[in-house]
């Protein structure tokens, strides 16, 4: 920075506006301005390393400290205006700050938390007197001895699921981070200007200090209004600036702003939270192709990147417009297993982002127990974001694993539900969480925002709304509660949505169970009994319930069955245990023989209460029909973990398949794939055969080569009933099915 401020002392490197007037800085004076303040802290008795907190928004005197604790050696410890004094309490407590500067509209909460602070000896307010104190200390550069290592800020994650913890980055790690971030970026070219309509506390002050190094201007607001911003990005010729998706909505949606000269803007990096695929087309369709995401988190940031042409590209394989783009160059990105954090998992499977790059922590400070469930054993730092990647590298977070909704036994994301309900036409944004629901456990709640005075349109809306999630999600997945408003969403102090604040109304006075009171599995005799180790792994939010002859099960018990797996030698003669807790179970997968055969009594009502009824089959093949049952219940419910890691491996998961559009082909028609084809024939799914080995004593006929063509070319899941020899793994090799591999 010091560097930065010598070779371009005479450019302009701030330009401070409340959304009338403007003060402008050059380089010269920005870095002079620093040292004052610099050399104020140091006479105060502070020392490099020192932790000063801040509580503050965009202002001159922002830049004063931003540079002066560079200048200084000292550590900031930016407090977010919006939070609590609790919060400011726990920021400056355990960082040990022994100084806090503090705006002086926001002095009564420092004060309010004071003298609960024994480390905190000093408070510097930027009152009215603030510019004749900053005068009276020398402008000299006091050249403090850094090392590239030293801590330079400690900032805060969000504290949705506690207490914020600290992130520490030193003075590499921040201009690693700052690198990364313009890595994709159009060049930076002096005199460029930068706009931080958000805190440079937080996501726009990554952009800060690439900007002042690269001799660019950074233009400062204190406040976001969107019809002031759109006409500062215009007036002050704005070529680079950071938004989170909710400020783009907002910016993209100003009356004027399709109207402007957009013709310096160059990027507007988007970031802080998920953006709809709506609010990222419709920012496109207004200011042009200059539309950057990234992801990344405080913990390690960025990771991925892209710019415009690629994140509206088509690519076959990828969707680039519903993933937050590919690894940086100077990062690492893996998918690990949620439950063993030292698995890496394979290309399309989904599980926890795990990341390590240059710009990460090495620690929370002073929490080595949270740095222990956060930082894995060979340095990757794991995000609790779910995601996948694809064949192209392409990086889909689906969302925070914390914010999973448990329904009935499936898992749904959020973020999934939004980017769908957000292209509803009505929809301004939209926020959806988990609310307790009797017979499914939890059940998405979505809440809309839309426009004042259009009440009468407020039925058809949720009524349009369900359905669109249903065509696109399919129906499990649909919302069941529409909440619709015209005020904006509550909003954390960096602009991210709350889903807390909206879901706790909901739950008070329910005592919430981890992935609801609907993910229960009967099972039953002991066949059925010997898959309780295989369904825990897979599934281990379920509980079982085993099934013996005599037993009463209590109302809610019965109402909270989702799953049940029988065989034929389990039926206790339709006794009034076991019918009583068949029928009573809401969504029931009954497993049984299918020397049963679906004339058994029981059977038909089963199919009257629109249960899936699906057979395994005794004697000679039970392995390899539960198995394909397992993948084709995978296929239609969009569930992976019903799969092992080998056939998770095997078969890429589609999750809005209907079962009755599967064609199953069986190759070697054979007592086993007999079998097997009457299993897929009792679910409704196509079946198509082709006989290898002949019957009785026939010779051994050639496999029909147009036969097998087709059973290959044209199904979505191939069964072999047969030995895998060479011969057949070559007559399949690897071939592209219809909805599978």
């Amino acid at each position: 920075m010091r560097q930065a401020a010598h070779l371009n002392s005479h450019r302009t490197a701030i330009i401070y506006t409340d959304g009338t007037t403007s003060e402008h800085l050059s380089f010269a004076e920005a870095w002079q301005r620093g040292t004052r303040m610099a050399n104020a802290l140091l006479e105060l008795g502070l020392h490099p390393g020192d932790r000063i907190g801040v509580l503050e928004d965009n202002s001159i005197g922002a830049q004063d400290f931003f540079a002066g604790a560079a200048a200084g050696g000292f550590v900031r410890v930016p407090l977010y205006a919006r939070n609590s004094v609790d919060s400011h309490h726990h920021m400056l407590d355990h960082t040990g700050c022994r100084a806090v500067v503090v705006a002086g509209h926001y002095l009564d909460e420092i004060d309010a938390v004071r003298d609960r602070l024994p480390n905190l000896e000093h408070v510097i307010v930027r009152g009215d007197d603030y510019e004749s104190w900053l005068a009276g200390f020398s402008a000299d550069d006091p050249n403090v001895e850094i090392s590239p290592d030293d801590w330079y800020i400690i900032r805060h994650t969000g504290g949705t699921t506690g207490k914020s913890k600290g992130v520490a980055y030193s003075h590499r790690s921040w201009l690693a981070a700052g690198r990364d971030w313009f890595y994709n970026f159009p060049p930076m070219e002096a005199g460029d200007r930068c706009l931080h309509v958000g805190p440079i506390s937080h996501g726009s002050g990554y952009l800060y200090t690439p900007t002042w190094l690269s001799g660019g201007t950074n233009v400062m607001l204190d406040h976001f209004d969107p019809a002031e911003t759109i006409e500062i990005m215009e007036r002050e010729k704005i070529s680079y600036m950071f938004a989170v998706p909710a400020m783009l909505n907002a910016l993209a949606r100003e009356p004027s702003a399709r109207s402007r000269d957009w013709s310096s803007l160059r990027v507007v990096q988007i970031g802080g939270s998920p953006i709809a695929d709506e609010t990222a087309l419709l920012g496109r369709d207004v200011f042009g192709p200059v539309l950057f995401q990234g992801y990344g988190q405080t913990e390690a940031v960025p990771v991925c990147m892209m710019g415009p042409d690629e994140w509206f590209s088509e690519v076959p394989g990828s969707n680039p417009l519903r993933s937050t783009g590919r690894a940086l160059p100077f990062a690492l990105l893996e998918i690990r297993d949620p439950e063993d954090s030292s698995v890496s998992l394979p290309i399309g499977e989904e599980g926890e982002i795990a990341i390590r790059c240059d710009g990460q922590m090495t620690g929370f400070w002073e929490n080595p127990e949270a740095t222990a469930e956060r930082i894995t054993a060979d340095g990757f730092v794991l995000t609790g974001d779910i995601g996948r990647l694809d064949e192209n590298g392409y990086l889909y977070v689906l969302d925070r694993k914390d914010d999973m909704i448990i329904s009935g036994g499936y898992n749904i994301w959020p973020a999934e539900l939004e980017n769908t309900i957000a292209e509803h036409p009505a929809v301004v944004e939209v926020a959806v969480f988990a609310v307790p629901d009797d017979r499914w456990g939890e059940t998405p709640a979505a809440v809309c925002v839309v426009a004042e005075g259009d009440d009468d349109n407020h039925d058809a809306y949720r009524t349009e709304i369900v359905q669109l999630c249903v065509d696109q999600l399919g129906s499990y997945k649909k919302p069941g509660v529409v909440e619709l408003r015209t005020d904006p969403l509550p909003k954390s102090p960096v602009g991210k949505v709350q889903r807390r604040t909206l879901r706790e109304p909901y739950w008070q006075g329910v005592d919430r169970r981890v992935g609801g009171v609907g993910d229960v599995l009967l099972m039953t005799d002991t066949a059925a009994a010997s898959l309780r180790d295989t369904v825990s792994s897979f599934a281990p939010h379920l509980q079982i319930l085993e099934l013996v002859d005599g037993v009463e099960f209590s109302e809610d018990q019965l109402e909270s069955i989702t799953h049940a797996f029988f065989s034929a030698d389990c039926w206790p003669d339709r006794s009034t245990p076991f019918l009583k807790t068949c029928l009573a179970a809401p969504r029931l997968k009954w497993l049984q023989s299918a020397s049963a055969g679906g004339d058994h009594p029981v059977f038909g009502r089963f199919q009257d209460r629109g249960v899936e009824v699906l057979f395994t089959p005794g004697g000679s093949a039970p392995s390899i029909a539960q198995t394909v049952m397992m993948m084709m219940l995978a296929l239609v419910r969009g569930l992976p973990e019903l799969l092992d890691a080998q056939q998770r491996r095997a078969w890429e998961v589609r999750s809005t398949v209907d079962v009755g559009d599967l064609r199953v082909g069986i190759i070697g028609m054979g007592s086993i794939g007999a079998e097997v084809a009457k299993l897929v024939a009792v679910t409704g799914a196509e079946v198509i055969g082709v006989r290898r080995t002949p019957r009785g004593d026939e010779p051994c006929e050639t496999w029909p080569e147009s036969r097998r063509d087709e059973v290959l070319s044209t199904s979505d899941v191939v069964v072999l009933c047969m030995p895998l020899t060479d011969e057949t793994h070559h007559s399949i090799g690897d071939r592209e099915f219809g909805l599978m591999r």
